[in-house]
């Protein structure tokens, strides 16, 4: 009966969820290339190393707020040789801006480009923004966000239903060891039929990348759900604590 329903919801939580973790998983891997595809797809706003001295943070804030007198700027990256990008912001009372990035030429602080981050692309310039958003939350900001971290929850959820799901079932007075009648969970019948071998690999697959599974479920709760996250696992950390003070009062006496 318990086997039965959590084989129901583990079902049910991988359908919810592979939409969403398939998703973040591309836009992952071409977050992986974020440098290379954005100078292959916009290189004009990315002129590479060039001949000078470049411009330091503070100068390169003010030449961006010298070209946007309605904003001011609030962040200076300088991650790309020969390409700055100058995060801005509206003045208290102006109209909200049109952009909120200035990229510009960290030698001659001439501007290469305006960017809305995260908006639906329209140019090319647009398009690695537009998947950092999508990755982060689904381009829909906070509601996103919260979205992907409930998402995130119920793997972390499902990963411990799953591991469940893989120990043998007890039966009565069979003389196997426990090791013994858990061992084929981790291997995969490659003589079996399509459909053993394909639920044998999803089994067995599952085992040996448990852990690795795990944390990435964990973390992403961490990065969208900090509130969750740091709540339980300072529960676990206080009582594991607890645990070793107990264990070592118990060697003193």
């Amino acid at each position: 009966m318990i086997r039965a329903a959590l084989v129901r919801l583990h079902r049910w939580a991988g359908v919810a969820i592979a939409g969403f973790l398939i998703v973040v998983g591309l836009t992952g891997s071409l977050l992986a290339f974020w440098n290379e595809i954005n100078h292959w797809i916009t290189p004009d706003l990315y002129p590479g190393p060039h001949a000078g001295i470049e411009l330091d943070a503070a100068i390169l804030a003010r030449r961006a707020e010298a070209l946007a007198p309605q904003a001011r700027a609030t962040q200076v990256y300088l991650g790309y040789i020969g390409t700055a990008w100058v995060t801005m912001e509206a003045l208290e009372g102006a109209p909200p801006l049109a952009f909120d990035q200035i990229y510009l030429d960290t030698v001659t602080g001439v501007e290469l480009g305006r960017l809305k981050f995260g908006v639906f692309p329209t140019r090319r310039a647009e398009v690695m923004p537009f998947v950092y958003k999508l990755h982060y939350a689904l381009a829909l900001d906070d509601p996103g966000g919260w979205i992907l971290g409930v998402v995130a929850l119920v793997w972390t959820i499902d990963c411990f239903v799953a591991f469940a799901l893989t120990l043998p079932r007890a039966r009565g007075r069979s003389r196997k060891s426990f090791f013994a009648r858990w061992k084929p969970a981790w291997l995969v019948k490659w003589s079996g039929s399509l459909y053993r071998v394909n639920f044998d690999f999803h089994r067995a697959g599952g085992l040996w990348l448990w852990a690795m599974l795990l944390i990435y479920a964990w973390s992403s709760v961490m990065m969208n759900l900090d509130v969750v996250y740091s709540r339980v696992t300072g529960f676990f950390l206080v009582s594991v604590r607890r645990q070793v003070e107990s264990d070592e009062s118990l060697v003193i006496q």
